[in-house]
């Protein structure tokens, strides 16, 4: 009896998600949230480049390998020989400093 209800659950379920995504406009028809608060890859692209500018050495190094070698922190902070509390903080001055330049 359990096997049959839960056979009958399963089978409900998939016929609501179904149902659910026929729904759903077509992902064409999606917006960019990034154009609703006037953001543009340009615009980041130029503050990233700003606080880069600003950075030490050791510091572009971390960010270049967390950002775009997605290594962890940790990972980054062993390639660079440095503790990873010591790692942490650039990546959040960074991040700050991005962040106060939006808002």
């Amino acid at each position: 009896m359990t096997a049959l209800n839960t056979s009958r659950n399963s089978e409900r379920a998939k016929r609501r998600y179904r149902t659910f995504l026929a729904k759903l406009p077509p992902p064409g028809d999606a917006q960019d949230p990034a154009d609703q608060f006037g953001l543009s890859t340009m615009d980041l692209s130029a503050e990233a480049t700003q606080v880069l500018a600003t950075s030490n050495v050791t510091d572009r190094k971390l960010l270049a390998l967390t950002v775009l070698e997605d290594l962890t922190i940790r990972e980054a902070a062993v390639v660079l020989e440095i503790s990873e509390v010591a790692a942490k903080m650039p990546i959040w001055t960074a991040n700050t400093q991005i962040c106060n330049q939006w808002y």
